[in-house]
């Protein structure tokens, strides 16, 4: 009896760990994907439309840090560099970072909010001329201009680890953006950025 005693406890003890260990932990943190997207750049007003004509292409690079993460939402700190070409505009380098935040469902779809905050420095997209000494028109050096951007964020895609255990993410992102200043007339330029890509978790 004694014996007994001892050993059903013990037993409830260990099958109640075991079945502690079975059940499913909350997702772990996974730090640093690799984003790229092909982006398409226009001037508009934020969420004045989803603008695709005319195509004015470029391409962004980007990751993320995970602040915190539960089964279906993750809350994060973008990091985005990249480049764009608009025959109108100007050609422009970018950098961008903000906290986002996204929900996934459990059969993969997920959507994404942020808001942030970069630099941008652009190009003119044609040739520039200024006058000498002499007072000729002659063609100078372009460095480009810089600007401070505020950008907003809304996306919406397809996690395939959700079912198939895939580390691969396709998304659509719309990234509508302010930059100032841009020039004697205008100190605030709305602007747009449309992504179409892929994350991948390394």
């Amino acid at each position: 009896m004694r014996n007994w005693s001892v050993i059903i406890p013990l037993v409830l003890i260990f099958s109640s760990t075991g079945w502690a260990q079975d059940q499913p932990a909350p997702a772990a943190k996974k730090q640093f994907p690799l984003e790229v997207s092909f982006i398409n750049h226009s001037v508009t007003m934020p969420f004045a439309g989803f603008i695709l004509d005319p195509i004015h292409p470029g391409f962004n690079v980007g990751t993320e840090y995970v602040y915190g993460q539960g089964r279906q939402v993750r809350f994060f700190q973008s990091l985005q560099a990249g480049y764009y070409d608009n025959t109108y505009n100007a050609k422009a380098l970018f950098f961008m970072t903000g906290p986002g935040l996204r929900y996934t469902f459990r059969f993969g779809l997920f959507a994404d909010a942020g808001l942030g905050v970069g630099y941008l420095h652009s190009f003119h997209p044609t040739e520039i001329f200024a006058q000498d000494a002499s007072g000729e028109y002659v063609r100078v050096k372009d460095n480009g201009k810089p600007a401070f951007v505020i950008f907003g964020s809304l996306g919406l895609g397809w996690d395939f680890s959700a079912r198939s255990g895939w580390p691969i993410c396709l998304f659509v992102r719309y990234q509508p953006y302010l930059q100032t200043p841009y020039n004697l007339m205008s100190s605030v330029f709305p602007q747009a950025l449309v992504h179409f890509g892929v994350r991948v978790q390394l």
